[in-house]
Order: C-alpha cells, then sequence, then structure tokens
C-alpha cells in the first residue's frame, strides 16, 4: 500500500530525472522507476528490482549488484581496519595483513567489473 512516505520518494526521483514504468515491484505492488543510471528500484521496498528473462539465470542478473554489495562491504571494513590500525599499533601486522588481503579483493573486483 502506498503511503505519504512512498508519494514524497516518488515524486523526490522524478524531480530527479528518473522514469516511472508500467511494472509494479513483485513484492509491494508499488510502481517501479528507472534511474538515470538504468537502475530499476521500488521506492517503497527501497530495494533495486532486477528483470529475470526466459531462460537467463537469476544468480547471473544479479551479479552487478552482488558485486557492488561485495564492494560496499569491503570497503567498509577496510575504513574499520584502518581506524583499528590507528589505535591499536600492537596489532600492526595482523591490520596490514588484513588490509593487503581486503585491495586485493578490491582490485580483482575492479578487473572482474572492467571485463
Amino acid at each position: 500500500m502506498v503511503n505519504d512516505e512512498d508519494i514524497k520518494r516518488m515524486a523526490n526521483l522524478l524531480k530527479s530525472g528518473a522514469t516511472m514504468l508500467a511494472d509494479t515491484c513483485p513484492v509491494c505492488g508499488s510502481p517501479l522507476f528507472r534511474l538515470r543510471d538504468g537502475q530499476v528500484i521500488c521506492p517503497h521496498c527501497n530495494k533495486p528490482v532486477v528483470f529475470v528473462k526466459a531462460g537467463q539465470q537469476e544468480a547471473s542478473a544479479m551479479e552487478p549488484y552482488i558485486i557492488e554489495r561485495v564492494k560496499e562491504v569491503l570497503l567498509k571494513r577496510l575504513s574499520e581496519v584502518s581506524a583499528a590500525l590507528d589505535s591499536d599499533s600492537d596489532n600492526m601486522p595482523s591490520y596490514v595483513s588484513l588490509i593487503s588481503t581486503i585491495l586485493d579483493s578490491l582490485k580483482k573486483i575492479k578487473e572482474l567489473e572492467a571485463s
């Protein structure tokens, strides 16, 4: 069910250049919006929506969103480890090793996105 907050979000999406689609969210039934970058979102659920074509695997359709989420988590952890390193120099080797692992993972993601 659409509430006042949803209507405000929809209006803001339209103001920012998003397009309201004829499709509705499979979870809540709210109209879907296509952002300028091509991403489709539900303003009520506040989540991206992915259309899976006939014969396409759901996992492959979700790949860009999964990779983006992993990247967000790694960047958050990098920030946390960096802060811990600043305040706990006794465990510096462990933190440096973890930072190196996170940076290697981020590099692999960047390479995957470039291909």
